[in-house]
């Protein structure tokens, strides 16, 4: 597993579909020490938004036989609204210049999701990813996961 070095100041971002935690290194380069700075949890109100009452149907041209289509993947839609809230916030927080060095730390599916939705600010503070779920491990054995 790969390890980083991060300056006083820096991010780690640490997600899953689920939650976040955005931690900052309140220690030094060579001696962190992790501090959570806010985290984000999935909104299971916005379930109705997703779900339709019945799946659709489609046309099959000219004739009047119309075929159904596939209900929402609710798992996947949650997990992709969920990763573009947390990337609009890293946007934010980059075009504000809240943030100096980042580190981002998900499975690959929410890795993929931040990379397509990050803006150039967010991503030029990226120093290192890595495809890891950490979300439910405490903050300091994040920081002897993550860190050098």
């Amino acid at each position: 597993m790969s390890k980083f070095s991060i300056s006083k100041g820096g991010w780690i971002v640490v997600a899953d579909g689920e939650k976040a935690l955005i931690l900052v290194n309140d220690g030094e380069k060579f001696d962190p020490r992790l501090c959570v700075h806010k985290k984000f949890e999935r909104n299971t109100n916005s379930e109705a938004e997703l779900l339709s009452d019945r799946p659709g149907r489609l046309s099959d041209g000219p004739s009047p036989h119309r075929s159904s289509v596939e209900q929402t993947d609710l798992n996947r839609a949650h997990k992709k609204k969920f990763a573009e809230k947390l990337s609009d916030f890293l946007n934010q927080q980059a075009n504000k210049n809240e943030m100096k060095e980042l580190v981002i730390v998900a499975p690959s599916v929410i890795l993929h999701a931040l990379r397509g939705d990050l803006n150039q600010a967010a991503r030029s503070h990226i120093i290192g990813e890595l495809d890891k779920d950490l979300t439910n491990h405490p903050v300091q054995k994040i920081e002897k996961l993550v860190l050098e």
